[in-house]
């Protein structure tokens, strides 16, 4: 991903971040691109400060300053005099607007002593300028940016003298024409869309006449930009970058207080309004009520630079120690439309850059842009690096696979790359046939949805003639198949070539995925110290750490939703019946259990379930006839604003970890920001003790009919060694289950669905946690314990997940929700049964507000 400017500054992304936030830019360097420390307004003991602090940081990656310089914003002036220049009437109009809105006053001593202070912030002077500009020169800093006006001769001579590069904002035409007589070395064209001091020109027509204007110096593109898709339109338009600003207040690195992110978070692109209310400039800033007062017929004209900006600094203090930010504000760009809540730096570069490769997708290899494509590292033609195969989900390679950008030979060897690499470290993997995989990608044709995509089945009892299987348990070890199951079969014909099936934990019954059989822990990529899940819990690290996009799975008692929760992948649990079992299992578990797939897109999951869903004869369930395909649903609306409730609380008084809430709360707003309503109401009246006991009886009941055909005739001393203790036990109280203690058990799973259906009536969908607490440590979960205790215990983490297994109906566990030390944290949607459809526009919609797809664990 290089361009001219880029290759310069020694950067890997064409991105560059401007924050008055060490943190951000730190973090914006350390992603591969530079990040632009606005220092303006700091001392230069700040300054130094800051400067030493990010140099530690970033470890030798570059990053610059952001100043503005005497002349170029008012006339040079001490503190004094410009607080002379403040008419009283001013200071008491603010103050009667504040007063009228209820916020606490200060006295007048800490209102002059606060605007002494900010006056000394705002003032410009050549003696402070050059103490700035001196403590940038002596730093390893790589470039400096001027923000408002010409940049001064001075600056540009002393900053080429020691190396550095001079930048410089413009908002015209004719300005980067003076700024490219001035000798600065690059550009960032800012259109009016930008937060800050800006022109009235938008950036789609500034842009271009920058360029221009230029005379061959670099410009960079700035105003509203938060997408991979306005990146590709600005190289198209001849910049070498993009400047961005205002997303990065909204990131878990940025200082801005918690109660302006959370109201920038709820703001649209057309609360960021024009107004020389904020600094006596024309400055586009959060419309709040104080920036509103000033439209009000008492109010005084705005004072010039800087004095409006010091009159600003006593209300605003006074705002946010009511905590009141309606009557605070922020310089801010129409790009806080765009805000995805919560996220982190790192975050938002993967979603910029999986964004831009779905744009260049979209342009289907039109030529115009080869240069672009090129100089972001999008494959054209060449051989696929494993860095290109991770940011596309199973739909974007089928699409590069049916272009000719890439073979399925390429594909397959990046999988198999990254999985010698990265299974070592996860443990993800069982039974690899790579040897196999590379014939059969070469030799194949492109057929199905997927085309030629690399694929994982899980360990479980699903039957291949080309993969063995163990159901995690050493009793079962190598087990063949000389037949493809129903839904091997469909897998097969939808385009998907499987590698190596992913590991579980013995015979599919944990949360967490650690058999001994598989050699022990599989480790959750985000966190090697916790659970990846289960008892998908192979497929959903597999995914996480970028092996493939997409892998097989299957859910009993969260099985699913489990691990995707804990892997930050997208997991949907179909209805009982949507996806066949057959032809060697008519159920399983008892009805408990379903097949479907995890993976990093919804619009896989919907692709995935077109191709393998319907009805298979002899079935025993059939789910409601599904649409016509549930892809193509993503792309509309849903057919009308959906009713969902939402669930805070578990069965039985089971506590919630605060982060799992925090998770359905971030989801609850962003369901209601895309039309939805959101109403808090009671759970389900389920009794959660008996369905735990049926549950636990079930799985007993199945594991003994599972190892009975092996071990009938022989006496436990012989193959109790080849189970773990907790599934030995299982095994033998299985065995002496009665007939009617199981039909019972049955009928309780029957009564489930129907006080479900019952408790959702008015409502489309029901939001929960998917767990209760944040992914188990390792061994958290003990196959030590007896089977009775080792369930019951699960039972609290798994509350939400098991009574959908009952009811028969379609759930999703939807990552949109990280913590602030990277854990994902997923939320569940459930729909009625037979209703996919709108559990999938639901979370299509979730992930175009809040993105996860461009996240795969550094490993």
């Amino acid at each position: 991903m290089k361009t001219e400017l880029g290759t310069q500054f020694g950067i890997d992304l064409p991105i560059y971040a401007f924050s008055h936030c060490r943190d951000v830019v730190a973090a914006v360097s350390k992603a591969g691109g530079l990040g632009v420390l606005g220092a303006a307004w700091m001392t230069p003991e700040e300054l130094a400060m800051s400067i030493d602090w990010i140099e530690k940081e970033v470890d030798g990656k570059p990053f610059g300053v952001d100043l503005v310089f005497p002349g170029t914003g008012g006339d040079e002036k001490s503190p004094e005099e410009y607080l002379k220049q403040i008419p009283q009437g001013h200071v008491e109009f603010v103050k009667k607007v504040l007063d009228e809105a209820g916020i606490a006053d200060m006295t007048p001593a800490d209102r002059d002593a606060y605007m002494a202070e900010y006056a000394t912030k705002m003032a410009m002077t050549n003696k402070k300028s050059q103490e700035q500009l001196d403590v940038v020169l002596e730093k390893d800093v790589s470039c400096v940016v001027g923000a408002l006006g010409v940049t001064p001769d001075w600056v540009v001579k002393q900053a080429h003298a020691q190396g550095i590069k001079v930048g410089a904002l413009v908002g015209s035409g004719k300005h980067a024409a003076k700024q490219a007589e001035a000798g600065v070395d690059f550009m960032v064209a800012q259109g009016t869309e930008a937060g800050g001091s800006v022109g009235s020109v938008a950036s789609m027509v500034l842009w271009p006449q920058v360029v221009e204007a230029a005379k061959g110096l670099p410009v960079l593109a700035a105003g509203g930009v938060t997408r991979g898709s306005q990146i590709l339109a600005a190289l198209a338009l001849g910049c070498q970058g993009v400047w961005i600003g205002s997303l990065w207040l909204g990131t878990a690195e940025s200082d801005l207080n918690m109660e302006m992110r959370e109201k920038l978070f709820q703001s649209e692109s057309t609360d960021a309004t024009l107004s020389f209310s904020m600094t006596g400039k024309q400055c586009r800033v959060l419309n709040t009520d104080y920036m509103k007062a000033w439209a009000r017929p008492d109010a005084p004209k705005p004072l010039k630079w800087p004095m409006q900006s010091i009159l600003g600094g006593y209300p605003f203090k006074r705002a946010e120690r009511s905590h009141n930010m309606n009557y605070w504000s922020y310089s801010v760009g129409q790009a806080i439309g765009d805000m995805h809540g919560h996220t982190t730096v790192k975050g938002e570069f993967e979603r910029m850059l999986n964004e831009y490769l779905e744009a260049l997708e979209r342009l289907n290899g039109t030529t115009a842009f080869e240069t672009a494509i090129e100089a972001l590292g999008a494959p054209t033609g060449r051989s696929m690096k494993r860095s290109e195969y991770t940011k596309f989900d199973a739909l974007g390679l089928a699409a590069l696979l049916r272009q000719g950008d890439v073979s399925a030979s390429e594909l397959m060897d990046c999988a198999i790359e990254i999985a010698i690499q990265v299974n070592p470290k996860i443990n993800a993997l069982c039974y690899e046939q790579y040897d196999a995989a590379k014939t059969a990608a070469a030799e194949s044709e492109l057929k199905g949805v997927f085309g030629a995509v690399p694929f994982l089945l899980k360990d479980s009892a699903l039957a291949s003639k080309q993969l063995p299987t163990s159901i995690g348990s050493n009793l079962f070890r190598d087990i063949t198949f000389k037949y493809d199951a129903t839904l091997t079969e469909r897998f097969n014909s939808a385009g998907f070539i499987s590698f190596a099936r992913t590991t579980v934990p013995e015979l599919c019954m944990a949360p967490t995925t650690e058999a001994l059989a598989n050699n022990g822990a599989t480790r959750n990529p985000w966190d090697l110290s916790r659970s990846s899940g289960g008892s998908s819990g192979g497929a959903a690290a597999a995914i996480a750490a970028g092996m493939v996009p997409i892998a097989h799975g299957s859910d009993g008692g969260g099985s699913i939703r489990i691990p995707a929760s804990c892997c930050g992948v997208f997991g949907l649990k179909p209805s009982r019946g949507r996806v066949p079992m057959g032809p060697s299992r008519g159920e399983g578990w008892g009805g408990l259990a379903v097949d479907g797939v995890l993976s990093r897109s919804v619009r896989d999951t919907a692709a995935a379930l077109d191709a393998v869903a319907g009805f298979e004869p002899g079935a025993p369930y059939a789910a409601p006839e599904a649409p016509d395909s549930y892809l193509e649903l993503l792309g509309r609306d849903a057919e009308r604003p959906l009713r969902i409730a939402k669930w805070t609380s578990a069965f039985n008084g089971i506590p919630i970890a605060q982060e799992c809430l925090d998770a359905v709360e971030y989801n609850a707003e962003l369901l209601r920001r895309a039309g939805h309503e959101v109403v808090d109401t009671p759970l389900a009246k389920i009794d959660y003790d008996a369905l735990t006991d049926a549950h636990i009886l079930v799985l007993m009941a199945n594991a003994y009919a599972s190892v009975s055909g092996m071990v009938r005739d022989r006496p436990e001393s012989e193959w109790r060694g080849n189970l773990e203790p907790a599934i030995f036990d299982a095994c033998r109280r299985g065995r002496e289950i009665g007939a009617a203690d199981y039909a019972n058990a049955i009928n309780t799973f029957h009564s489930v669905g129907r006080r479900m259906e019952r408790s959702m009536k008015g409502f489309d969908l029901v939001l929960t946690p998917t767990l209760t607490q944040l992914p188990a440590k390792l061994g958290q979960y003990s196959m030590n314990d007896d089977f009775l205790s080792f369930r019951k215990a699960i039972s609290k983490y798994t509350t939400f997940l098991t009574v959908i297994n009952a009811s028969g109906q379609p759930s999703a566990s939807v990552p949109t929700y990280w913590t602030q030390d990277g854990l994902p944290v997923g939320v569940q949607l459930i729909g009625h049964f037979g209703r996919e459809d709108q559990i999938l526009v639901a979370s299509a919609q979730l992930e175009a507000l809040s993105p996860w797809a461009a996240r795969v664990a550094s490993l």
